[in-house]
């Protein structure tokens, strides 16, 4: 099943800049809870923010990335653990619908061309909203992509070390 997760500030925004728009750690440590042993879908420059932030890949999961230019990056990325370079949107979908080692959930993780590529193949979203509206914001989540799914369960948290509110929304497919 593929299913998108995005965290975005009150104005659907996701990044500035290759960066997330906060740092809030018990969201990150959500993030980490959901998507564990699970295969994780994202674009190049998602993924390279990942190992510039990290100095690795996300760990616990396999990490797919999303490129036209796939060969060139898996030869420049040969070596690194749990991840695979495709151009493939189809064998993404296919690899979400059988079995493997991993959760049975195909978690999209951005960035917003991948989003958009495949809201219309998932099954549910989870999205953070970060109770704030940021100014410098240059990537933004197709919020109204969302329009065929209704909301199973909303949360809402304050994360002590920042003092960041967020509500964490759980949508299914209408």
């Amino acid at each position: 099943m593929i299913s998108i997760v995005v965290c975005t500030d009150l104005n659907g925004g996701i990044g500035y800049k290759g960066k997330l728009l906060a740092n809030i750690p018990s969201e990150l440590e959500y993030f980490k809870t959901l998507t564990n042993n699970s295969v994780c879908v994202m674009g190049r420059k998602t993924f390279e923010s990942i190992l510039k932030k990290n100095g690795r890949p996300l760990e616990g999961r396999l990490t797919v990335v999303l490129s036209k230019e796939y060969e060139e990056y898996q030869k420049f990325y040969d070596g690194l653990p749990n991840v695979l370079f495709t151009d493939n949107v189809d064998r993404i979908v296919e690899l979400a619908t059988i079995e493997n080692k991993y959760n049975e959930e195909v978690f999209i993780c951005g960035g917003v061309e991948v989003y958009k590529q495949f809201i219309p193949f998932a099954k549910k979203a989870y999205v953070t909203t970060i109770m704030e509206e940021f100014n410098d914001v240059d990537k933004v989540f197709p919020v109204d992509k969302l329009e065929s799914f209704k909301v199973l369960s909303s949360n809402s948290f304050i994360d002590e070390s920042t003092a960041y509110g967020y509500n964490i929304t759980e949508y299914g497919r209408k």
